[in-house]
Protein backbone atom coordinates (compact mmCIF):
# COMPACT_ATOMS: atom_id res chain seq x y z
CA UNK A 1 0.00 0.00 0.00
CA UNK A 2 2.98 2.45 1.33
CA UNK A 3 6.29 0.40 -0.19
CA UNK A 4 7.54 1.12 3.07
CA UNK A 5 8.40 -2.30 4.52
CA UNK A 6 6.86 -3.39 8.16
CA UNK A 7 10.25 -3.96 9.02
CA UNK A 8 11.15 0.02 8.54
CA UNK A 9 7.25 1.13 10.00
CA UNK A 10 8.49 -1.36 13.26
CA UNK A 11 11.83 0.31 13.58
CA UNK A 12 10.60 3.83 13.11
CA UNK A 13 8.06 3.43 15.77
CA UNK A 14 10.40 1.85 18.21
CA UNK A 15 12.75 5.43 17.52
CA UNK A 16 15.79 3.37 16.06
CA UNK A 17 15.12 4.82 12.67
CA UNK A 18 13.80 8.30 12.01
CA UNK A 19 10.94 9.09 10.07
CA UNK A 20 12.23 11.11 6.91
CA UNK A 21 9.99 13.99 5.01
CA UNK A 22 9.46 11.36 1.89
CA UNK A 23 8.12 8.79 3.58
CA UNK A 24 5.86 10.64 6.41
CA UNK A 25 4.07 11.94 2.81
CA UNK A 26 3.61 8.52 1.61
CA UNK A 27 2.03 7.47 4.99
CA UNK A 28 0.17 11.20 5.11
CA UNK A 29 -1.58 9.90 2.41
CA UNK A 30 -2.51 6.52 3.16
CA UNK A 31 -3.63 7.92 6.30
CA UNK A 32 -5.13 10.86 4.80
CA UNK A 33 -3.52 13.22 7.45
CA UNK A 34 -1.04 16.01 6.72
CA UNK A 35 2.79 15.18 7.14
CA UNK A 36 3.00 17.78 9.65
CA UNK A 37 1.07 15.47 11.63
CA UNK A 38 3.22 12.29 11.35
CA UNK A 39 6.69 14.77 11.48
CA UNK A 40 5.26 16.52 15.30
CA UNK A 41 7.21 15.35 18.11
CA UNK A 42 5.98 15.61 22.05
CA UNK A 43 3.03 18.05 22.62
CA UNK A 44 3.12 19.42 18.86
CA UNK A 45 1.95 16.18 17.70
CA UNK A 46 -1.42 16.34 20.31
CA UNK A 47 -2.26 19.58 19.43
CA UNK A 48 -2.33 19.34 15.62
CA UNK A 49 -4.11 15.64 16.45
CA UNK A 50 -6.90 17.85 18.18
CA UNK A 51 -7.18 20.09 15.34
Amino acid sequence: MTGISKATLRAIEADRLELTLEQATVLAKALQVTPAILMATGSDASNKSAA
